[in-house]
């Protein structure tokens, strides 16, 4: 008996009967269910097929061997049955049933796939989809304009109000923030501007421990902290000290690699904790992204690395993300590896040479694609806006055009050795 892709093929000595299943199937599920024997007949109310192949056989004079064959096969409508979402007011926009607690938007370039109750990309779905025509797209909220009458010691860009504290450090909000290095404020660009910090160290990665520092020890590049992000050693890591806390629109973004060239070849390593995901619907957390976090301006600025964590309805947080590369208009996004809330993972993103491998945990993907990694003039950021629980990362390790090997992250995970 083969079943591949919706053909069931079924033989008995020279007997075969094939049958194409109507409607898509789950991705690779295939169920057997209770049957009944009735009178001598086998039931089943939920059997798509049920086959009678005859033949005889000798044993001291001729008998009929009569097979039943009963296939229940599980499809969209059976899935989705189980499915505690539906679509929302349209394909790219989920809600639980009966619309309770408003909708959620699937991600820039996804649609809602009700077979596998989750969001997914637009080829995979039985319906068609076409997120620029078919779904509401949220216009950009209109730049707001910044006041007339700043202090002497202040300056704005979009609404943005940066207080100066020193030549190297302002003030935004109740965060304090320090320049990297060899840098100064400028107030007439209202940024950090100057130094040469940010060149290219051929063929080393950055590593940040936050034992109470965001420079990394490698290459003394700095990571900015933004919002609420913090140190703590409260449950952190076994012998690891410090770790990074982020809460409530709390970043790190890495501006060394805003524009920076990727290539075939980008790693990223590092522990984290998701605290609070899984205490509400329709929650997420973006783990890591380089397109528009700050205005979210995903049109103009999408993402070309990325990984997210969702809320799901089986007690684990679900991850998905993907890379964009030169042979690609949007990501083909992975989706749906689960990890543990409350408790520490060690999560990987390795693209080597045309070959994508996602690891968290003992949870493995893999995914072939081609080209090179497309650069944006956005930072690589962890957390910020799309921040709806508490996450820690302890540990952060990334290199540009290198593809770390297994034997490396696992040295890298158990003892802190370095690449």
């Amino acid at each position: 008996m083969v079943y591949d892709n919706n053909k069931l093929k079924f033989t008995a000595g020279d007997e075969e009967i094939e049958q194409t299943f109507d409607g898509r199937s789950s991705p690779g599920v295939i169920r057997l269910r209770p049957i009944q024997r009735d009178r001598g007949a086998i039931l089943s109310s939920e059997c798509k097929a049920v086959f009678k192949i005859s033949g005889t056989y000798n044993m001291g004079g001729i008998a009929v061997l009569v097979l039943f064959l009963c296939i229940a096969v599980d499809t969209v409508e059976s899935v989705a049955n189980e499915c505690a979402f539906e679509q929302g007011s349209d394909c790219c926009h989920f809600q639980t049933k009966g619309g309770r607690g408003g909708e959620a938007p699937c991600f820039k370039g996804s649609v809602w796939n009700q077979a596998i109750c989750n969001c997914d990309w637009p080829a995979r779905v039985a319906v068609p989809c076409n997120p620029q025509e078919d779904c509401n797209v949220v216009e950009p909220a209109p730049v707001v304009t910044c006041p007339v009458d700043l202090a002497t010691d202040q300056c704005c860009i979009n609404g943005v109000i940066y207080t100066i504290i020193s030549e190297t450090e302002y003030q935004q909000g109740r965060t304090i923030q320090s320049c990297p290095a060899d840098q100064v404020f400028s107030p007439d660009d209202c940024c950090c501007e100057g130094g040469d910090s940010f060149e290219a160290v051929d063929g080393k990665c950055m590593y940040w421990n936050f034992e109470r520092t965001v420079i990394d020890s490698n290459q003394n590049i700095p990571i900015r902290k933004s919002g609420f992000a913090s140190y703590d050693s409260r449950d952190g890591l076994a012998d690891r000290g410090y770790y990074m806390q982020l809460d409530q629109e709390g970043s790190l973004a890495v501006d060394r690699l805003s524009g920076a060239y990727f290539g075939h070849r980008f790693s990223v390593a590092f522990f984290v904790r998701f605290d609070g995901l899984l205490n509400g619907e329709n929650r997420a957390n973006t783990i890591f992204s380089n397109g528009d976090e700050i205005n979210q301006n995903y049109d103009e600025f999408p993402p070309t690395i990325f990984m997210i964590a969702n809320s799901g309805d089986s007690g684990k947080v679900n991850l998905g993300g993907g890379v964009l590369t030169g042979r690609q208009t949007e990501i083909e996004p992975f989706f749906d590896i689960p990890v543990d809330e409350n408790q520490w993972v060690f999560i990987t993103m390795v693209y080597d040479n045309n070959k994508l491998r996602i690891t968290a945990g003992d949870e493995v993907f893999e995914q072939i694609q081609s080209g090179q990694i497309k650069s944006t003039s956005c930072p690589l950021m962890f957390g910020g806006f799309s921040l709806d629980a508490g996450m820690a990362i302890d540990e952060l390790l990334i290199c540009q055009e290198t593809g770390l090997t297994t034997e490396q992250l696992e040295a890298f995970r158990d003892a802190g050795t370095l690449p």
